[in-house]
């Protein structure tokens, strides 16, 4: 079923206008369970809404009924989680060699994904030379590897 929701906003059911909403997702039905499902990420975990269409207001749409308001989920559809294994040598000279893994299954994962998804292969060095500048690491990064992309049954590391 499509529903429609505010993608930046919150829904005012006091004021009845499809002004209110600027994206569709999907609501279907999985067993005796709702799901909810925005394919916007292309590879988002099965149920996974980002954070902010959690906790809103949709106009859900059945076929053969009458539309109405639910709310989407309040919480992702599994523990999230986010962690970074590192292991380093420091040499005499100073001079830090590391190996850092990070393996996300929360909000942060849908970006990486999308990320490495839109960047061949060959430049996820690149990628992830800027990721780890702009986690505050400074060095040369080298020897980049990564679980798919587009396989979200399991936590995306690199």
């Amino acid at each position: 079923m499509p529903a429609l929701i505010n993608s930046a906003g919150t829904v005012d059911p006091d004021v009845p206008s499809p002004g209110q909403f600027d994206h569709v997702i999907t609501v279907v039905h999985a067993g005796n369970e709702l799901s909810w499902l925005d394919a916007t990420s292309g590879a988002a975990p099965f149920g996974m809404l980002f954070g902010t269409l959690r906790d809103q207001r949709a106009l859900v749409i059945p076929e053969g009924g009458p539309p109405r308001l639910m709310c989407t989920p309040a919480q992702p559809p599994f523990p999230s989680f986010g962690t970074m294994t590192v292991i380093a040598k420091l040499a005499g000279d100073g001079t830090l060699t590391a190996r850092f893994e990070r393996t996300d299954r929360s909000d942060f994962e849908m970006y990486l994904r999308a990320a490495f998804r839109s960047v061949p292969q060959t430049r996820w060095q690149e990628l992830v030379q800027q990721i780890s500048y702009s986690s505050s690491f400074s060095g040369v990064v080298t020897n980049v590897d990564a679980s798919s992309p587009d396989d979200a049954s399991s936590p995306f590391r690199f």
